[in-house]
């Protein structure tokens, strides 16, 4: 999950596979990067949380307005062994709820 001050969005970031800029944290902290993209993402407003949740292909979250971020742990595993089995040039997937 991501959180923002308005928004609890869940979906899925896409990071390269090992090596330089593997981790979460090295997205976060790339000067040249505003936004991180995350897809298949479900959000929903914290202002009123009785309302739909919403689906987005792709959500678009400003780095700045990121208050905490909670991956999910069974998926976070998975990617690190798709990781390994793809080398570092690929781009694995983390799913965050």
């Amino acid at each position: 999950m991501v959180s923002t001050r308005e928004y609890e969005i869940q979906g899925s970031l896409h990071i390269m596979a090992g090596g330089y800029q593997s981790r979460i944290s090295d997205l976060l902290n790339k000067r040249d990067s505003k936004f991180i993209p995350l897809t298949d993402a479900i959000f929903l407003s914290i202002r009123n949380p009785e309302g739909e949740p919403r689906h987005a292909d792709v959500v678009l979250v400003k780095v700045d307005c990121i208050e905490m971020i909670v991956p999910d742990s069974q998926e976070e595993q998975k990617a690190a062994r798709d990781a390994e089995s793809k080398g570092p040039d690929n781009v694995v997937s983390v799913k965050w709820r």
